[in-house]
């Protein structure tokens, strides 16, 4: 079973030097933008996933799950996924691929997010 879990560190820090009405800002918006971003990175690693049955790609892109404030998981339940992941002759690194490209884009979500918010 392949899975990617991701969370946001230091948010607790900038929480307890905002007071309650900002913390509360803060939170929601990071929470907000962590689950956009999981959702778009989940889709786009399933679509990029090798398709037979479409078994993979389903699972990758209906897995988006939150586990707690800012902490989520995406992956797949098909037993298969992690040989395709490093051993497919032609799709091998699918979710890698993604998450480099995807995982930068929602770190400046976040950022652009919060300081929109603080504003």
């Amino acid at each position: 079973m392949t899975r990617y879990k991701f969370s946001v560190k230091g948010i607790d820090e900038v929480k307890s030097r905002l007071g309650t009405e900002g913390a509360v800002d803060v939170h929601s918006a990071v929470d907000d933008e962590m689950e956009k971003g999981i959702k778009r990175i989940a889709y786009k690693s399933g679509m990029e996933a090798p398709i037979d049955t479409g078994y993979l790609r389903s699972t990758i892109i209906a897995s988006p799950t939150k586990l707690d404030h800012a902490y989520y998981m995406y992956g797949s339940v098909a037993p298969y996924a992690q040989r395709q992941e490093y051993e497919h002759k032609t799709k091998r690194g699918f979710f890698r691929r993604v998450f480099t490209v995807e995982g930068a884009k929602l770190t400046d979500d976040i950022a652009k997010r919060v300081k929109k918010t603080l504003e």
